[in-house]
Protein backbone atom coordinates (compact mmCIF):
# COMPACT_ATOMS: atom_id res chain seq x y z
CA UNK A 1 0.00 0.00 0.00
CA UNK A 2 0.84 3.51 -0.28
CA UNK A 3 1.81 6.42 2.25
CA UNK A 4 -2.00 7.13 2.41
CA UNK A 5 -3.62 3.53 3.29
CA UNK A 6 -4.81 3.60 6.88
CA UNK A 7 -8.05 1.69 6.61
CA UNK A 8 -7.14 -0.46 9.45
CA UNK A 9 -6.75 2.60 12.04
CA UNK A 10 -10.34 4.60 12.56
CA UNK A 11 -10.28 8.15 13.28
CA UNK A 12 -10.46 8.97 16.87
CA UNK A 13 -10.65 12.05 18.75
CA UNK A 14 -7.87 12.36 21.30
CA UNK A 15 -6.13 15.78 22.33
CA UNK A 16 -5.00 14.46 25.93
CA UNK A 17 -1.13 14.16 26.74
CA UNK A 18 -0.06 10.90 28.59
CA UNK A 19 2.73 9.21 29.50
CA UNK A 20 3.40 5.65 30.11
CA UNK A 21 5.59 3.50 32.07
CA UNK A 22 5.71 -0.77 32.39
CA UNK A 23 5.86 -3.38 34.89
CA UNK A 24 6.73 -6.84 35.42
CA UNK A 25 3.10 -7.42 36.26
CA UNK A 26 2.64 -7.23 32.68
CA UNK A 27 0.22 -3.65 32.86
CA UNK A 28 0.63 -0.85 31.15
CA UNK A 29 -0.52 2.36 32.63
CA UNK A 30 -1.43 5.28 30.62
CA UNK A 31 -1.99 9.11 32.63
CA UNK A 32 -4.64 11.00 30.61
CA UNK A 33 -4.20 14.60 31.08
CA UNK A 34 -6.71 16.64 31.50
CA UNK A 35 -9.70 14.94 32.56
CA UNK A 36 -8.28 11.85 34.89
CA UNK A 37 -6.69 12.18 37.63
CA UNK A 38 -5.86 8.16 37.48
CA UNK A 39 -3.82 5.97 35.14
CA UNK A 40 -5.44 3.75 32.86
CA UNK A 41 -4.29 0.59 33.35
CA UNK A 42 -4.38 -1.76 30.54
CA UNK A 43 -4.08 -4.97 32.07
CA UNK A 44 -1.79 -6.17 28.78
CA UNK A 45 -0.01 -9.21 28.82
CA UNK A 46 0.65 -12.45 30.85
CA UNK A 47 4.34 -11.90 31.36
CA UNK A 48 6.42 -8.51 31.71
CA UNK A 49 6.25 -5.54 29.36
CA UNK A 50 9.27 -4.95 27.76
CA UNK A 51 8.49 -2.35 24.88
CA UNK A 52 6.62 0.60 24.46
CA UNK A 53 5.87 2.46 20.97
CA UNK A 54 3.07 5.26 20.79
CA UNK A 55 1.25 6.63 17.29
CA UNK A 56 2.24 10.16 15.84
CA UNK A 57 -1.25 11.41 16.58
CA UNK A 58 -1.42 9.73 20.29
CA UNK A 59 -4.25 7.49 20.23
CA UNK A 60 -2.81 4.11 19.54
CA UNK A 61 -0.23 2.15 21.73
CA UNK A 62 1.64 -0.63 20.76
CA UNK A 63 3.50 -3.21 23.67
CA UNK A 64 5.26 -5.73 23.73
CA UNK A 65 6.43 -8.57 26.25
CA UNK A 66 8.10 -11.52 27.09
CA UNK A 67 4.78 -13.55 26.47
CA UNK A 68 5.82 -12.90 22.83
CA UNK A 69 3.07 -10.81 22.00
CA UNK A 70 2.23 -7.76 20.86
CA UNK A 71 -0.63 -5.79 21.44
CA UNK A 72 -2.51 -2.65 20.03
CA UNK A 73 -4.32 -0.47 22.37
CA UNK A 74 -7.00 2.50 21.73
CA UNK A 75 -5.77 5.31 23.90
CA UNK A 76 -9.35 7.08 23.95
CA UNK A 77 -10.91 3.64 24.66
CA UNK A 78 -8.36 2.24 27.14
CA UNK A 79 -9.35 -1.45 25.69
CA UNK A 80 -7.09 -3.91 23.51
CA UNK A 81 -8.51 -3.74 19.79
CA UNK A 82 -5.65 -6.53 18.01
CA UNK A 83 -3.20 -9.07 19.06
CA UNK A 84 0.12 -10.11 17.10
CA UNK A 85 2.26 -12.75 18.11
CA UNK A 86 4.71 -14.20 16.57
CA UNK A 87 7.13 -16.00 18.52
CA UNK A 88 7.48 -18.03 21.93
CA UNK A 89 10.22 -15.58 23.18
CA UNK A 90 10.27 -11.72 24.34
CA UNK A 91 9.76 -8.81 22.30
CA UNK A 92 12.53 -6.20 22.84
CA UNK A 93 11.77 -3.51 20.68
CA UNK A 94 8.92 -1.77 18.76
CA UNK A 95 8.05 1.16 16.38
CA UNK A 96 5.80 2.97 14.28
CA UNK A 97 6.35 3.60 10.53
CA UNK A 98 7.55 6.96 9.55
CA UNK A 99 4.76 8.30 7.09
CA UNK A 100 3.06 4.39 6.38
CA UNK A 101 0.45 4.88 9.97
CA UNK A 102 -0.98 1.35 9.72
CA UNK A 103 2.75 -0.13 9.69
CA UNK A 104 5.14 -0.94 13.00
CA UNK A 105 8.37 -2.94 13.46
CA UNK A 106 9.42 -5.38 16.03
CA UNK A 107 12.42 -7.06 17.25
CA UNK A 108 12.66 -10.65 19.08
CA UNK A 109 14.36 -12.84 21.19
CA UNK A 110 14.87 -15.28 18.53
CA UNK A 111 16.84 -13.18 16.68
CA UNK A 112 14.43 -11.83 13.58
CA UNK A 113 12.74 -8.40 13.03
CA UNK A 114 9.26 -8.25 11.58
CA UNK A 115 7.29 -5.58 10.11
CA UNK A 116 3.57 -5.93 10.36
CA UNK A 117 0.03 -4.56 9.64
CA UNK A 118 -2.35 -3.40 12.01
CA UNK A 119 -5.19 -4.59 9.94
CA UNK A 120 -3.34 -8.33 9.73
CA UNK A 121 -2.62 -9.88 13.16
CA UNK A 122 -1.84 -13.42 12.36
CA UNK A 123 1.31 -13.01 10.09
CA UNK A 124 3.97 -10.47 9.80
CA UNK A 125 3.92 -8.91 6.39
CA UNK A 126 7.63 -8.62 6.08
CA UNK A 127 10.32 -11.18 8.41
CA UNK A 128 14.09 -10.66 8.56
CA UNK A 129 15.56 -13.61 9.86
CA UNK A 130 19.37 -12.25 9.95
CA UNK A 131 20.52 -13.30 13.30
CA UNK A 132 21.71 -16.00 14.97
CA UNK A 133 21.08 -14.23 18.59
CA UNK A 134 18.60 -12.26 20.24
CA UNK A 135 17.75 -8.93 18.31
CA UNK A 136 17.69 -5.63 20.78
CA UNK A 137 17.35 -2.59 18.77
CA UNK A 138 15.39 -0.96 16.05
CA UNK A 139 14.98 2.21 13.66
CA UNK A 140 13.05 3.20 10.82
CA UNK A 141 14.80 5.35 7.76
CA UNK A 142 13.00 8.77 7.70
CA UNK A 143 11.83 7.37 4.22
CA UNK A 144 10.16 4.11 5.57
CA UNK A 145 11.98 2.20 3.52
CA UNK A 146 14.62 0.71 5.35
CA UNK A 147 15.06 -0.40 8.81
CA UNK A 148 18.11 -0.70 11.33
CA UNK A 149 18.07 -3.57 13.66
CA UNK A 150 21.10 -3.97 16.11
CA UNK A 151 21.65 -7.57 17.87
CA UNK A 152 22.88 -9.02 21.40
CA UNK A 153 26.09 -10.19 19.54
CA UNK A 154 26.87 -6.71 18.13
CA UNK A 155 25.62 -7.31 14.96
CA UNK A 156 24.11 -4.31 13.08
CA UNK A 157 22.37 -4.78 9.32
CA UNK A 158 20.01 -2.34 7.50
CA UNK A 159 16.77 -4.21 5.53
CA UNK A 160 15.24 -3.06 2.65
CA UNK A 161 11.92 -3.02 4.05
CA UNK A 162 10.10 -2.58 0.23
CA UNK A 163 12.16 -5.36 -1.15
CA UNK A 164 11.53 -7.50 1.17
CA UNK A 165 15.65 -8.43 1.56
CA UNK A 166 18.35 -7.86 3.94
CA UNK A 167 20.50 -4.92 3.21
CA UNK A 168 24.25 -4.31 4.25
CA UNK A 169 25.49 -5.29 7.57
CA UNK A 170 27.48 -2.64 9.63
CA UNK A 171 30.80 -3.90 10.75
CA UNK A 172 32.48 -2.35 14.18
CA UNK A 173 30.31 -3.36 17.37
CA UNK A 174 32.10 -6.08 19.66
CA UNK A 175 29.12 -5.97 21.97
CA UNK A 176 25.75 -5.92 22.08
CA UNK A 177 23.34 -3.47 20.57
CA UNK A 178 21.41 -1.13 22.52
CA UNK A 179 20.23 1.56 21.03
CA UNK A 180 19.79 2.66 17.09
CA UNK A 181 18.64 6.14 15.12
CA UNK A 182 18.75 7.91 11.76
CA UNK A 183 19.65 11.72 10.80
CA UNK A 184 16.53 13.36 10.01
CA UNK A 185 17.85 13.68 6.68
CA UNK A 186 18.46 9.63 6.32
CA UNK A 187 21.71 10.09 5.45
CA UNK A 188 23.58 8.90 8.58
CA UNK A 189 23.21 6.06 10.79
CA UNK A 190 24.15 5.98 14.72
CA UNK A 191 24.11 3.13 16.71
CA UNK A 192 25.84 2.42 20.66
CA UNK A 193 26.58 -0.75 22.24
CA UNK A 194 26.54 -2.49 26.31
CA UNK A 195 30.26 -1.41 26.45
CA UNK A 196 29.30 2.64 26.08
CA UNK A 197 30.68 2.44 22.12
CA UNK A 198 28.75 4.91 19.83
CA UNK A 199 29.37 4.91 15.93
CA UNK A 200 28.39 7.00 13.29
CA UNK A 201 27.75 5.32 9.65
CA UNK A 202 27.75 7.60 6.73
CA UNK A 203 25.09 5.07 4.50
CA UNK A 204 24.87 7.67 1.63
CA UNK A 205 28.68 7.05 0.72
CA UNK A 206 28.33 3.16 0.69
CA UNK A 207 30.45 2.77 3.50
CA UNK A 208 29.97 -0.16 6.06
CA UNK A 209 33.60 -1.76 6.51
CA UNK A 210 33.44 0.82 9.81
CA UNK A 211 31.83 3.90 10.80
CA UNK A 212 32.45 7.34 10.22
CA UNK A 213 33.67 7.93 13.77
CA UNK A 214 33.28 6.30 16.97
CA UNK A 215 33.09 7.56 20.53
CA UNK A 216 34.15 4.73 23.70
CA UNK A 217 33.83 5.12 27.33
CA UNK A 218 36.21 6.22 29.19
CA UNK A 219 37.70 2.31 29.40
CA UNK A 220 38.01 1.99 26.12
CA UNK A 221 39.21 5.20 24.81
CA UNK A 222 38.24 8.45 23.46
CA UNK A 223 36.75 9.65 20.11
CA UNK A 224 38.11 8.37 16.62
Amino acid sequence: GGGGEDDSLPSLAHTAVFSTRTGASGIAEAMLRPGRRRPASLLAHSGPVTALALSPGEDWLLTGSTDGSIRLWSIPAAQCVAVYRAAAGPVWGLEWSPGLPSFFASVHADGAARVWHTARPRSAVRMFHTFARSAEALAWHPGAHLLMVGASDGSVRVENVEEGRTGRLLVGHRAAITAACWSPCGRLAFTADVEGCVRCWDLAAGKSEGPVWAAGSSGRGGAS
